[in-house]
């Protein structure tokens, strides 16, 4: 026994905690066969009976109407299912509290901080008058810096709870959410590292997970539409995006767009008070993917997710600095001047990112990258590759690459975006006629690599990096 005493470490390192390989299960399982015995003569005869006896009598329950039986009486982690309360609540709530509940009366402060959350986070705000919504008052821990939540050397996560953040104390604290987004977990004390709690995910007893809302499915940046005259008949009926073996084709789904844009929006899950998406936490980009892919079915890589993500979150970040910190007030009016939404320590430390050295040279760069460009294109977040294969299906002929100059850098209306832009194709197509003009006199000119010489003689040579 003493000599067992050295591999215990070494065994907490490959098992993790106990409780996840322990025999209590196993010993528990084994008693309730036990207790099918009736004849110590015929143990395993018994048992067997025993065991069939009562899985017959549960089959038949399940066809019993007007019976009380295990399978119909309310569990211990029922929820809603008075039919009054159900009416009267907006969420079902699951579980019931652990310990001594406790009534406490709120002040002025929290009444506002309540009400407030309700009408940000829920989409119809009339037919709130005539509902009761539970809330849950959390202790939140500052999940945004290395100060509040970390992952020790074993891949567990750790929490800080020295620090809150939105304490309530002040009125532009958030420290409500509904009951319906809440999970149950539980902090184990870590004895080495003092102030320190590993989050312990839990599934109430008796709840089940019945299936999540139809996905859609995201593979590219381009979308078809399933038709019913489809071979492969699709029962959900889902959108799948980035397809090319169908006939029609369209734009990214708007749902999908309009999601990545409400995420991007959520100073809770992605703050603005970090200098770039590459300061942003895994941690923060990670929730949102997760968020993401409950409602979507993804194909396509989790960097693609994250990359146009990052987009949206950058987009926001300067709509806010134009709408809000590029107005002439002086620095003090200016933080103090919060946006609608947005946690007041993450203006603040974006405003004074935004006044500082630091935040002036950058802006200065990006103002400067942006003059020296020439032109701009017109697909967006879509690949060039994308664009020439959508026309492809779509016209059925190969796209090269003038035509796809040409394409992407037009506007919808057939006008050129810009006119260096109009400049240029003028330049493309007189040289492609030069070309054409010296192939029909000169059998020697090779025209299969034509468009590849003139976009060189145009544009410049290739820069390293790009196709």
């Amino acid at each position: 026994m003493v000599h067992l005493v050295i591999h215990l470490p070494h065994e907490a390192i490959l098992g993790g905690p106990v409780f996840y390989r322990w025999m209590y299960p196993i010993e528990r399982f084994l008693s309730k066969l036990k207790s099918y015995c009736r004849n110590k003569s015929y143990p395993e005869g018994s048992i067997a009976e025993g065991y069939l006896a009562e899985e017959c009598m549960t089959f038949c329950s399940r066809y019993l109407e007007d019976v009380e039986t295990r399978l119909n009486r309310p569990n211990r982690n029922a929820g809603l299912n008075d039919h009054n309360l159900a009416e009267t609540y907006l969420f079902q709530s699951y579980g019931e509290p652990i310990g001594k509940v406790e009534i406490a009366e709120l002040n002025d402060i929290s009444w506002i901080q309540a009400h407030r959350y309700v009408l940000f986070h829920h989409d119809l705000v009339e037919p709130l008058r005539k509902w009761k919504v539970v809330l849950f008052r959390c202790d939140w821990a500052d999940v945004n810096t290395a100060r509040g939540i970390k992952e020790n050397q074993f891949g567990f996560t750790m929490l800080n709870f020295s620090r809150l953040i939105h304490t309530g104390q002040q009125l532009m604290d958030e420290p409500y959410v509904f009951s319906s987004q809440v999970k149950q977990v539980f902090y184990s004390k870590d004895p080495t590292d003092e102030g320190w709690y590993v989050v312990l995910r839990n599934t109430p007893r008796e709840l089940f997970e019945m299936g999540k809302m139809r996905r859609r499915r995201v593979r590219d940046l381009s979308i078809v539409q399933n038709t019913p005259n489809s071979e492969e008949k699709n029962s959900e009926q889902q959108t799948v995006v980035g397809s090319s073996n169908v006939p029609e084709t369209l734009d990214e789904p708007e749902e999908f767009q309009s999601y990545l844009g409400i995420l991007a929006r959520n100073a809770n899950m992605l703050p603005i008070n970090y200098e770039s998406w590459h300061h942003m936490p895994d941690s923060n980009k990670n929730q949102a993917l997760a968020n993401i892919k409950e409602r979507f079915a993804l194909e396509v890589s989790d960097d693609y997710i994250k990359k146009a993500l990052g987009k949206r979150w950058r987009d926001n970040k300067s709509t806010l600095k134009k709408q809000y910190f590029k107005k002439d007030i002086s620095l003090e009016e200016k933080m103090r001047n919060v946006p609608p939404g947005m946690l007041r320590y993450q203006w603040e430390d974006a405003v004074r990112f935004w006044n500082s050295k630091k935040g002036e040279d950058r802006e200065r760069v990006g103002t400067s990258s942006r003059q020296k460009q020439k032109f701009t294109h017109a697909t967006g977040s879509r690949s060039f590759a994308s664009v020439a294969e959508a026309e492809e299906v779509k016209s059925g002929q190969k796209v090269g690459r003038l035509q796809l100059f040409e394409i992407t850098h037009k506007k919808k209306d057939g006008s050129p975006m810009t006119s260096e832009a109009r400049e240029i194709m003028e330049t493309l197509k007189e040289k492609k006629a030069e070309y054409e003009a010296i192939a029909s006199s000169d059998s020697s000119v090779n025209l299969e690599n034509i468009d590849n010489r003139i976009i060189t003689e145009v544009l410049g040579p290739e820069r390293y990096g790009r196709v």
